[in-house]
Formats: structure tokens, sequence, C-alpha cells
């Protein structure tokens, strides 16, 4: 029996050890506290199961959807994370070398993220300042292209020095509190928005933004199945008014990103083809015709962005617009007075008379009509003929807004519009086959995402939303509630 116990002991020892050393490793890893970040970052994101989040999000059928796209992509960013770390990016290397929780941001000094390991870092870290001597300049040592500093056994990475001297020092940051550890958490411009996304089937998806939309009708909002085939994207509110404050939204999150996507000088030509746009529009609309209670019988506005026509030099949008009332409508549509009208050529669509207004040919003509208690508007005669004749289907949404974008046709025009402006040295420091290389598998791999399906209530000044990202097909469960 004692000799038995001889030839295991050694496994048995090894065995206590291992755990031993795996329980210690699990408390390094495991704290509450979200990370360190400069402060004042311009986003952040967080996840406290990174690893788990990670092979989730491989899983779902988006990501199968639009994996085959990036193979080479997410390829060449594999072996680059490899090469400069030398460590292989999968979920149990990120577990083993990384530990749970990952914050990153984006700030004035830079982008960089934030990791809580355990016990094999930290063995690698002693050796490189104990006995490789590694420099450490103001608790910034370097390793490769990266720069890290390690505080209250969080381990800090940047390629920029400063910002990882600007988190040793920063305060602890503001971050959403978790509802689960496989999601990740996004904040953004000072605490105005965050949302949350869950890597599972059609990426669901909740959160909030600063503002406030008129609430919605008794029985909810009817429009968003209104239209003959899914537009590209289309927006439901009650009121006219919560347009606007949406189309602000958007414009203020679309200078951001041209901000940080674009050179000066590219921003600038944009800027300045839409300034043109704008100016022609000013000349053929008159803002101030309409009386100030035109809407008050308005209680339902239907937005779409159905196409955009990419044949031209200057991309033309094709929309499309219904104003709902509670009474039928008669007499002349109301944006009759807007639009310069003088000649308006009649026409009837399906049995109901309306107006074609010409502006520059076939490819903007605006048409009015009205269908019942609806007053139409679009900017193709062909789009008029569609639209006029389809029926509302589907079940009213209890929300104040619905928005739905569709991927294929956003990918599509996407990449057309992204040609034509390299085509035109709009791109900076990119032709066509700089483009196709660089940019094509992402739009590619974009639309065979689905359908974006989001609605939103508001609370207490916010515009809270839930939904899906990407759902698939006639994936038909109800948006989970925030």
């Amino acid at each position: 029996m004692l000799t038995r116990l001889r030839r295991w002991r050694a496994l048995i020892l090894a065995a206590i050890v291992l755990l031993l050393l795996g329980s210690i490793d699990a408390l390094l890893k495991t704290t509450a506290e979200p990370g360190y970040c400069p402060e004042n970052p311009l986003w952040t994101l967080a996840i406290d199961d990174f690893p788990g989040f990670y092979a989730a999000l491989g899983t779902c059928d988006s990501s199968k959807a639009a994996i085959p796209e990036l193979r080479k992509p997410l390829a060449d960013v594999a072996r680059g994370i490899r090469l400069a770390t030398g460590i292989r990016p999968t979920p149990l290397r990120c577990r083993v070398w990384f530990g749970n929780k990952l914050l990153a941001a984006y700030t004035e000094e830079g982008i960089g993220f934030c990791v809580h390991p355990g016990l094999l870092t930290r063995l690698v870290y002693l050796y490189c300042h104990l006995i490789a001597r590694t420099p450490t300049e103001e608790g910034v040592s370097r390793f490769g292209s990266f720069c890290y500093g390690w505080r209250e056994g969080f381990l800090i990475v940047s390629p920029s020095s400063s910002y990882v001297r600007a988190s040793l020092m920063a305060a602890k940051p503001s971050v959403e509190s978790p509802e689960g550890r496989r999601e990740m958490r996004l904040a953004w411009a000072g605490s105005k928005g965050a949302l949350r996304v869950r890597p599972e089937d059609g990426l669901p998806v909740d959160g909030w933004i600063q503002g406030q939309l008129a609430p919605r009708r008794a029985d909810g909002l009817s429009l968003s199945e209104s239209w003959p085939a899914p537009p590209l994207m289309s927006v439901v509110v009650s009121r006219w008014s919560d347009l606007k404050i949406l189309a602000g939204l958007a414009r203020v999150g679309l200078e951001y990103a041209s901000q940080r996507l674009l050179d000066e000088e590219t921003r600038q030509q944009i800027l300045s083809m839409a300034a043109e746009g704008v100016e022609y529009l000013s000349t053929q609309i008159d803002t101030d015709a309409l009386p100030k209670d035109w809407d008050r019988s308005v209680d339902e506005c239907a937005l779409a962005l159905w196409d955009i026509d990419t044949g031209e030099t200057i991309p033309v949008p094709e929309l499309a617009l219904v104003l709902h009332s509670a009474e039928p409508a008669f007499g002349p549509h109301p944006f009759e007075k807007v639009l310069a009208a003088d000649n308006g050529i009649p026409h009837e669509w399906d049995g109901r008379p309306g107006i074609v207004i010409p502006w520059m040919g076939e490819k903007l003509m605006l048409c009015l009509a009205t269908r019942d208690q609806d007053r139409l508007l679009t900017t193709q005669e062909p789009l008029m003929a569609e639209l006029i004749g389809a029926e509302i289907t589907g079940r009213p949404r209890e929300a104040d807004a619905a928005l739905a974008l569709n991927w294929a046709k956003a990918g599509h025009c996407a990449g057309a519009l992204l040609a034509r402006a390299a085509d035109l040295e709009l791109v900076p420091r990119m032709n066509r086959k700089d483009v196709e290389i660089e940019w094509m598998p992402y739009i590619r791999a974009a639309s065979h995402l689905g359908t974006l399906d989001l609605q939103a209530t508001s609370r207490d000044g916010r515009i809270v939303f839930q939904g899906f990202l990407a759902r698939q097909g006639a994936q038909t469960a109800a948006p989970p509630q925030p």
C-alpha cells in the first residue's frame, strides 16, 4: 500500500499545486471594479466576460452570415495581434492571459484598453522588471509597439504613452451597470447615451439617448408595416416635430463620425456639395408657407429612405413620406404651399388624384397624393404608384418611435457610393482598387446582417430603445425589454 502511495505522490502533489495555482489565478482575476481610462472619454466599451462574449458572438446567426466575407481581414487582424503580443487571439487564450474584464476607451490621448489579468501575465511582468530590467518612466513601460502600466491589479495598454499615463492618474470612470456578464456596454459623449448588445441571434440591443419624443397614438404606431416592400431605412413617430428631433440626433452622429473617419480636405468637399444641395432646395421650398398648426390632425408620421440612385454624379435619394391623420383627409395637400408647385402637373394613381412637381427630371420628381386618412409624398413617380396601393399590415407597435434599416440595401448603396467616391478622389490616398481591398469586405459582410429593428419610448428626458441590430430572415422574437 505504501509503495502505491509513493508511486502516486508526485501526481497528487502536482494536482494539488495546479489546484492551488488555479485558485490563485481565479482570485487575481476577480474584481468588481470596471477598470481605468483617461477622464472625459469620447466613448467607453465595457464587457465583464470578454472571452465568453467573444466565443458566443462567433456562434450567433448574424456572425455566421457575415464572417465568410471577412475571413481575410479577420485573419490579418489575428496575425497582427499574434506578431505584436505573441498571443493568438482565441477566447481561451484571452481568458488565460488577460482575465475576464475588458474596458476600452477612445479619448484625446488615443485609444486603449484595460484588463484584470491573472497569475501568468503577472509572472511575465515580474520577470521583465526584476530580471530583464525593462525600463519604466512615470509608471509606463513599453512592449513592442505598445505602452502599458499597472494600477490596482489592472493592466492598461495603448499605443499611446499619454493614454496610459492619463489612465494611471484618472478618477474611476462612470460605466453603466451590467445586467449580464456576456454583454457589451457602450457609452458615449459624456454619458449622453449608452447601449447594450448581447451575443445572441439577432444581436439584441437596448439603451438610451438624451431627448424627448411625443407620446405614441392610443392604439400604437401602425405605419411601420405600411410599405409595399422593405425600404433601405424607415422611421415612424407620432408627430412631425419628432422627425426633426431624430434628424438632429442623426446629424450630430454623422458629424462626429466624419471628424474621426475623414480628413479635413475631404470633409470640406463633402460639406461644399451638401451646401449646394441645401441652397438649391431652399429655392424650391418655402419653409414659412405652412401655418403654425398645420399638423394638428396628424397623429403618425412615417419617413422612408427607399433607395439611393447612384447612376448620376451626385447621388439622388428616393424618399417617401406618409402623414396619417385621425380623420379623413380633405382639401389640397398641405405641402403644396411649401413646394414650388406653380409648374405642378395633375396626375392620378390608382384612381386617386394628386400632383407631380418636376424638379430634376425623372430622378427627382415630387409627387403629392391623398389616400383615405393619409397624405403621401414621394420623390419619384414610380414610387408613388407603389406606395399608394400598399396596405397597412402587422400589429401596431406600442412605442413612441420605430426604426428599421435593411442591411442588404444599405450595403449595396454604400458599396456604390464608396466606389464612386474613390473614382472622384474623395477617399484619401485610395483608388477604386484600394477601396475594394480595404473596405468592400466589411460592406459585403454588413449586407448579410438582415434587418436592424428598433423601437423607442420617452422616459424622464431619455429616448429609451430596444430591439435587434441584425434580425435574420423571418425571426419573430419580441424585442428585449430594457
